[in-house]
Order: C-alpha cells, then structure tokens, then sequence
C-alpha cells in the first residue's frame, strides 16, 4: 500500500508538471498522433495504418485531429497508387523532403515540385 502510494504521488507530480506547462489533453494526443507518423520515417504511414493505431478515438475527432496536423504542416498526406484504390500516405514534416525526393512522380499529381 506504501508503495503504491508512492507511485501515485509521483505521478501526480507529473501531471501537475505536465499541466503547468499548458500541455493539455488535446496537445497530448495531436503529439502523440504526430511522433507515431515521425516513427515511420521517409516512407510514412497509409491512413490505413493510421486508423487502426487509433480505432480507439471517435472517427470524427481522429478526422480532425488529422486536419489539424495537416493545415499546421506538422503532417502532409500524397495520394498513392495502389492495385485497388488509391492510398493516402501520411508523412512527418522532418521527412517531407527526403519523400519529395523518393516519389517524384507522386509530387507532380500532387501539385508539388521538387
């Protein structure tokens, strides 16, 4: 019991650190959301992939969310082509030039120039 105590003590320390800061609950997952795509590197990740790594948050909120991270340029999303349908591939900002430089031809569909 001590030591759980402890623990919750120490946690509570860092939550109040964390608030202090002004690093809210919506912060933390459009952080959390924008290093999962960083993780991916130059290849980036389908929206797809995207999607199930947070099926957990309500479609709509994710959707926004999303937009959020793209219209700031955190993320950028290029269209794919696939056997099937088209995919959307999400790529981290620290990424975007060495992307650019890897999918030329997707840069041209996409309006972009490299």
């Amino acid at each position: 019991m001590k030591r759980a105590i402890f623990y919750a003590s120490r946690i509570e320390n860092g939550l109040f650190k964390i608030f202090a800061t002004g690093f809210d609950r919506e912060g933390f997952e459009l952080a959390r959301m924008t290093e999962f795509v960083r993780k991916m590197g130059a290849a980036g990740v389908t929206l797809s992939d995207f999607t199930r790594e947070f099926k957990n948050v309500d479609a709509g909120l994710r959707s926004k969310r999303l937009g959020t991270l793209v219209d700031g340029k955190d993320l950028y999303s290029f269209p794919k082509p696939t056997p099937g349908r088209t995919a959307q591939i999400l790529i981290h900002r620290e990424y975007l030039d060495a992307y650019k430089k890897e999918h030329p031809d997707q840069m041209e569909k996409h309006g972009e120039k490299h």
